[in-house]
């Protein structure tokens, strides 16, 4: 089989469309695109997305966990051509990730590490190529990364980099910034390999056993982090996410292997699948305000017996800064049951403690939170490229309230805050906001969701619909709440 990456990198032919178009011809699936779609309204600058997810690799498992890597296919969207060069940090990383939806709730089971890139085709998957190639990705041009390629641990396994001995390996995420899209060079645990799950996505062999997870949907994530794409301001288009199915259990694998089915959906991180499956999710998109973004998925179902659950899934696209709690206004007099949390662990040496957050309800909140930075810059924050979950039941209906994010690395705000659901004051369900008096911010908050059903407060008069009735009963008590 012939070396296609390494023939461009010895050849260092990063202008020579022919050949590369030549070399490039089988790489990826049939298909392409011509002037317009992704590209007829291109951000300015370098702009790589996950074009495609192609092909998922078991590469063994060890202790119960199996090691996978998914292929991708990278689409340069932008008006510029992408740095794509080998030796040192002007080159994408690959990030991929996978996800469980089950029993309506959505979380993420496996991570690995970083590939690092080292030479791009010129080919059409996404938008008309320009030809540039080799040491840059086109502009309009894609590039396959396959799922041996995107597992090989030390970037020798294949001699796919011939020129520098840290080249095309899997990197830690820890020396990473998202945000900006700089990481350390040379990497950490560069030429470097071992077991089967080492560095590659782990996920635990019981989390994809159909015996053990009946009904659920599973999804797998790429996500592109490179510096000239984040200095135009182009970082948070830049994953995309596909379902795949568990086909059955490889034995000499002693794990399962796994096949994409549907289509990938284009510059939406694998979160946005929960709201497509289920249209009771609502997802909003916060910024830290320091170039980095945060997604917050929530849903909130009556249990039929005088509670409500209320699901929360806090997704860190690309904020550096990091999440190190987060918090849910409840009112005193309302009892909490079943706080739960989950998060998914870092492994192959990243430096992270992976301790859970600590849950707590006091104060007029539920809250959850890991150490200080100052503490311990190791302690299990939320980071890029990851999710965590927060749960709990409620003895009170749903109504609009406002969650705070507190941000782990120091800076300006030490906190965001962000709209979602959380319990009513059963004393005093006018309280839209829960600071203990009903005022012009509740009346706001009501007239923000006139004419929906919430399923609770401001539905007052419970007709299915906030209208004329609502406003009233708010009006008629207003000022202090009772109680």
């Amino acid at each position: 089989m012939v070396n296609t990456k390494a023939i461009l990198i010895l050849t260092g032919l990063a202008g020579a469309p022919v050949l590369v178009g030549q070399l490039g011809r089988d790489a990826a699936p049939p298909g392409g695109g011509a002037a317009g779609g992704e590209c007829a309204d291109p951000n300015a600058g370098p702009d790589v997305i996950v074009g495609d997810l192609i092909g998922i690799m078991n590469w063994g498992s060890d202790l119960g966990i199996t090691g996978y890597s998914i292929g991708t296919i990278a689409c340069n969207v932008g008006t510029e051509n992408l740095l794509w060069e080998p030796d040192g940090t002007s080159h994408p990383l690959i990030a991929q990730n996978m996800y469980r939806l089950k029993d309506g709730r959505f979380e993420q089971i496996g991570m690995s590490w970083l590939k690092h890139t080292f030479a791009a085709f010129a080919q059409n998957l996404c938008c008309s190529c320009n030809g540039d190639s080799g040491f840059v990705l086109g502009v309009g041009c894609s590039d396959p990364y396959f799922s041996n390629l995107n597992g090989d641990q030390d970037g020798f396994q294949s001699g796919f980099c011939p020129l520098s001995p840290v080249c095309g390996g899997l990197g830690p995420r820890s020396e990473v910034n998202a945000s900006t899209g700089f990481f350390l060079w040379p990497y950490r645990s560069a030429g470097l390999s071992g077991a089967a799950t080492f560095k590659r996505i782990q996920v635990k062999v019981g989390d994809l056993d159909p015996a053990l997870n009946p009904g659920s949907r599973y999804y797998a994530e790429g996500q592109f982090v490179a510096a000239d794409d984040a200095a135009a301001g182009n970082h948070h288009n830049n994953a995309s996410y596909r379902w795949f199915i568990v086909r059955g259990f490889n034995e000499s694998k002693s794990g399962w292997d796994l096949f994409f089915t549907s289509i990938t959906h284009r510059r939406q991180p694998a979160i946005m699948a929960w709201k497509a499956i289920d249209p009771g999710v609502v997802i909003e998109t916060v910024d830290d305000r320091n170039n980095g973004w945060f997604n917050l998925g929530y849903r909130v179902t009556d249990n039929g017996d005088g509670t409500w659950h209320y699901e929360y899934a806090l997704h860190n696209l690309d904020s550096d800064r990091s999440a190190r709690s987060f918090s849910i206004p409840v009112p005193k007099k309302v009892m909490v049951t079943g706080v739960g949390f989950h998060d998914v662990d870092y492994h192959s040496g990243e430096p992270y403690t992976n301790e859970d957050w600590t849950p707590e309800h006091a104060g007029g909140a539920v809250a959850w939170s890991t150490g200080a930075f100052a503490d311990n810059p190791n302690h299990n924050a939320l980071r890029w490229g990851t999710l965590y979950n927060f749960r709990f039941d409620a003895d009170s209906p749903p109504v609009r309230v406002t969650a705070t994010i507190g941000l782990f690395k120091r800076g300006t705000p030490p906190a965001v805050s962000v709209a979602t659901l959380g319990p009513s004051n059963p004393l005093c369900p006018w309280d839209l906001n829960g600071n203990g008096a009903i005022d012009v911010p509740d009346l706001l908050a009501l007239l923000a969701i006139w004419g929906t059903a919430p399923g609770g407060p401001p539905d007052f008069d419970g007709d299915g619909e906030v209208g004329i009735a609502d406003l009233c009963s708010l009006v008629a008590n207003w000022g202090s709440c009772p109680g």
